[in-house]
C-alpha cells in the first residue's frame, strides 16, 4: 500500500515518531483532558491515525530500529537504580495478578475457539499462537507460530488483529488506572496523581524533578550501553554453546523440547539485559543510586516504542469486501474475546486476592504487551517502584507463554474435524 511517506524514508519517519511522542507529552502536561487520557494513550491514537490515513506505513526499518536498539537501551536505563535486594519482595502480588491474567487468556482462547472455529482458518493454531502472545508477547507469538507450522496468511492477518486489540486494551488499561470510579472498588498503591496511596504510613516527600546534567547523562548512557553490549556478547556465546550445532556434549540434551524452551529463555536478549542490569544495580548500588538522568531518558525511549505499537494497527483491513474481510473481522473478534477474558479474570480475581488496581492493569499489560509496554505504563503513570516488578512479570510471561500456547493448540486440536 502506497503511503505519503515511504517505508525507506527513515529520517522523516523517525522525525514523526519523535515529534508525535513529544506532542503527546506536551498535550498531557498542558490540558486536563489529555492528562486524564495520558501521554502514551494519545501517542497510540496519533500513531493509529497516521498509519490508517496512509501518512505513515505500518512497517518500516525505522520502527525496527526503535524496537531492536532503543528498547534494549531503555531497559538498563530504567533499572540502573533497581537494587534487587530492596525491591524483589514487592513482586509477589503482581505475579499473582499475572497468573490470573494468563488463566483468563487460556479461558478466552477456549471460548473463542468454540465460537469461531468454523469461521477462521486453523482455529486451534490461532488459539495457541494468541495464547502465547497474550501471555508472553510477540516473542512467544513467533515461537508458537514456528512450532505449529501455522500458515503465513493466517498469521499475517492475526498480527493485524492482535495489534488492533492490543492498542485498544492499552487504552482501557490506562483509563482504568486513572478512573476514580474504577479505583473506588480496588486497593491502590498510588493516588491518581501518582502520589503514594494512604496506607497508614507517612507518604514520602515528592521528589524534585531531575535535572539533566551532561556528566550524569554520559554516565547513565555509558552504563546502559555497556550492560546492553555485555548482554549481546553473552547471547552470542550462549547461542553458540547451547543451540543446535554447538558442542557435541550439548546436542543430544538440546534436542529435548523442554530443554530447548529453557535455552530459548536463557538466550533471550531481554532476559539477559534485565539480569545484567539487576546484577549491576545490586552490586554497584551506591554510585548508581546517585544518577538522576537514567529514568527520564529510559522512559522517553519506551514512549517512542509505545508510539510504534500503534502503527501496525490497520483498522481498515477489517472492512475489506469478500471472504478475506470476514476472516479478518472474525480474527479481530477472536482476539477481542481473549483480551477481554484476560482483563475480566484478573479484575475479578483481584477482588478475591485483594490486589491493587496497579497490579491489575500492569499484569494485563505485561501479559499482552510484554516487559517493555508494562514498564512504559508504570513509568508514564509515575509508579516508579513498580517498574521492576512489571518487567519481571513480563519476563515470567516469556518463560511460560510458549509451552502454554503449545498445550492449548494440542488440546484444541482434538476438537478439530478429522
Amino acid at each position: 500500500m502506497t503511503t505519503l511517506i515511504p517505508a525507506d524514508d527513515s529520517w522523516t519517519l523517525t522525525a514523526l515518531i519523535v515529534a508525535g511522542t513529544a506532542f503527546s507529552i506536551w498535550l498531557e502536561r498542558s490540558y486536563r483532558w489529555a492528562e486524564k487520557l495520558s501521554g502514551p494513550v494519545i501517542a497510540l491514537l496519533i500513531a493509529m491515525l497516521l498509519s490508517n490515513t496512509s501518512v505513515m506505513p505500518s512497517k518500516a526499518p525505522a520502527y525496527d530500529f526503535i524496537e531492536d536498539w532503543l528498547v534494549p537501551l531503555a531497559l538498563p536505563l530504567l533499572l540502573l537504580r533497581a537494587n534487587i535486594i530492596r525491591i524483589a519482595r514487592k513482586t509477589g502480588k503482581l505475579l499473582i495478578a499475572f497468573n490470573l491474567a494468563a488463566a483468563g487468556t487460556i479461558i478466552g482462547a477456549v471460548i473463542a475457539f468454540f465460537i469461531l472455529r468454523g469461521s477462521i482458518p486453523e482455529p486451534d493454531k490461532a488459539a495457541g499462537v494468541m495464547t502465547a502472545s497474550y501471555i508472553g508477547g510477540m516473542v512467544n507469538f513467533v515461537a508458537v507460530t514456528a512450532s505449529t507450522g501455522a500458515s503465513g496468511t493466517m498469521t499475517s492477518s492475526l498480527i493485524v488483529a492482535d495489534n488492533i486489540i492490543m492498542a485498544g486494551l492499552f487504552l482501557v488499561l490506562f483509563w482504568m488506572a486513572g478512573s476514580a470510579l474504577v479505583r473506588r472498588h480496588f486497593k491502590a498503591q498510588y493516588g491518581i496523581d501518582a502520589s503514594v496511596a494512604a496506607t497508614g504510613e507517612e507518604a514520602p516527600e515528592k521528589a524534585a524533578q531531575p535535572v539533566l546534567d551532561v556528566l550524569d547523562l554520559a554516565i547513565c548512557l555509558a552504563a546502559a550501553l555497556c550492560i546492553a553490549a555485555g548482554a549481546m556478547m553473552l547471547k552470542r556465546y550462549l547461542d553458540v554453546q547451547l543451540k543446535p550445532g554447538g558442542p557435541d556434549k550439548w546436542r543430544e540434551m538440546v534436542s529435548s523440547k523442554t530443554v530447548q524452551m529453557l535455552v530459548d529463555l536463557v538466550t533471550n536478549k531481554f532476559v539477559l539485559i534485565t539480569g545484567l542490569s539487576l546484577l549491576a544495580a545490586t552490586v554497584f548500588h551506591r554510585p548508581l543510586e546517585k544518577l538522576q538522568s537514567a529514568e527520564t531518558v529510559g522512559s522517553f525511549l519506551l514512549l517512542l516504542f509505545l508510539f510504534c505499537v500503534g502503527l501496525p494497527a490497520d483498522v481498515r483491513s477489517m472492512f475489506l469486501p469478500g471472504d478475506q474481510g470476514m476472516i479478518m473481522l472474525n480474527l479481530f473478534i477472536f482476539c477481542f474475546i481473549m483480551a477481554a477474558a484476560n482483563l475480566v479474570v484478573v479484575t475479578l480475581g483481584a477482588k478475591l486476592f485483594r490486589l491493587s488496581i496497579e497490579d491489575v492493569v500492569l499484569a494485563s499489560n505485561a501479559s499482552v504487551g510484554g516487559p517493555p509496554t508494562a514498564a512504559a505504563m508504570a513509568m508514564s503513570k509515575g509508579w516508579s517502584r513498580l517498574v521492576l516488578p512489571a518487567l519481571l512479570a513480563g519476563l515470567y510471561g516469556y518463560s511460560v507463554g510458549t509451552p502454554l500456547g503449545l498445550m492449548v493448540t494440542h488440546f484444541l486440536s482434538n476438537f478439530m474435524p478429522k
